[in-house]
């Protein structure tokens, strides 16, 4: 690192996903040639060794602003005594015993409650930005297509997703659902779907497009607090309303009867309830969705992005002068 900042000189260095591929060491370094250094955290791995918060299935904070000595009890990374324990001294020798964080100008939070957790964690609320995900516009000036003929489920087929509950829900729901995404699920969830549910495998950018306008609404499950997924912004410029899981990153994102309806994570009956609103109402979902659309547009465009990245890199170059 300290070579790479040597032959480039850069004006600041913006780290994304850094664990188990580099040691937070790379801070030290740009802080040794007195450049300004910004994280990105896209998950609450700062917060918990296990970085979605979930033990069993189900949301866990136990370990949020503690020592996170639990995740050895529980096991809660993979079931396993031995990764848990990588995982917990990854998190707590190089966060509590080095303090590396003092290294770092600024952090990048996606949402509100993600600062929330980060600043619930211990760390300083003044060094948090909120930066949120953007996506480009792919209707740009062309009109909002009315609500499709079927239900879009976009994401990774693993369990924090929500996708086993989706489908028990669908057992009762007489209206196409598309899945697209891949994962170590895939067969378990293509054994247990009904048959109105088509598994359309992962698909790149340009084809989730045409299948976002094609959709009626999108479903988001996650049973996990999320950070915020790129499909919520997506399907927000696409003009579709979003039934989401009313909890964590995606209860701030997603505004309860504005721009989507939020139902009670894991809770199948009223997912159920929530789908069918979507189903029925067909004025009130395209109102909806005219509502995430006009959402998107003030928040999410990479225009608002760059204004709010140049905001957060300006803090953060202006900090380290006035430090040295």
């Amino acid at each position: 690192m300290a070579q790479a900042i040597e032959q480039f000189r850069p004006d600041i260095v913006h780290v994304h996903n850094f664990f188990l591929i580099y040691s937070p060491s790379i801070f030290k370094a740009a802080c040794d040639y007195k450049v300004p250094s910004v994280v990105t955290l896209h998950n609450y791995r700062m917060v918990s060794p296990c970085s979605q918060l979930l033990r069993n299935g189900k949301i866990c904070e136990l370990c949020v602003g503690r020592n996170p000595w639990r995740i050895l009890l529980f096991r809660c990374y993979k079931n396993s005594f031995w990764a848990s324990l990588l995982r917990y001294r990854i998190y707590y020798l190089s966060r509590k015993f080095h303090n590396w964080e003092r290294y770092i100008d600024a952090f990048i939070a996606l949402t509100d409650f993600g600062k929330s957790k980060l600043v619930q964690s211990g760390m300083e609320a003044r060094k948090i930005s909120i930066v949120p995900n953007c996506a480009i516009d792919a209707l740009k000036e062309a009109p909002l297509s009315p609500p499709g003929k079927y239900a879009l489920f976009i994401g990774r087929l693993s369990q924090e997703k929500g996708l086993e509950g989706l489908l028990e829900a669908w057992q009762e729901i007489d209206y196409p659902l598309i899945v697209i995404g891949e994962g170590e699920l895939r067969t378990r969830m293509e054994s247990i779907a009904p048959d109105n549910v088509k598994f359309a495998g992962p698909q790149n950018g340009e084809a989730i497009v045409e299948f976002l306008k094609g959709s009626s609404f999108v479903v988001m499950p996650s049973i996990c607090y999320e950070g915020l997924p790129l499909v919520a912004v997506e399907a927000m410029a696409i003009g579709r309303a979003i039934a989401a899981s009313g909890h964590g990153a995606l209860a701030s994102v997603i505004e309860d009867n504005v721009t989507g309806l939020h139902f009670k994570p894991g809770d199948i009956k009223d997912m159920r309830k929530i789908i069918g609103r979507l189903i029925s109402e067909k004025q009130s979902t395209q109102k909806m969705g005219e509502n995430a659309r006009k959402r998107y547009l003030s928040l999410y465009t990479p225009e608002k992005h760059y204004e709010a990245l140049m905001k957060t890199y300006k803090k953060a170059i202006c900090g380290k002068a006035t430090q040295s």
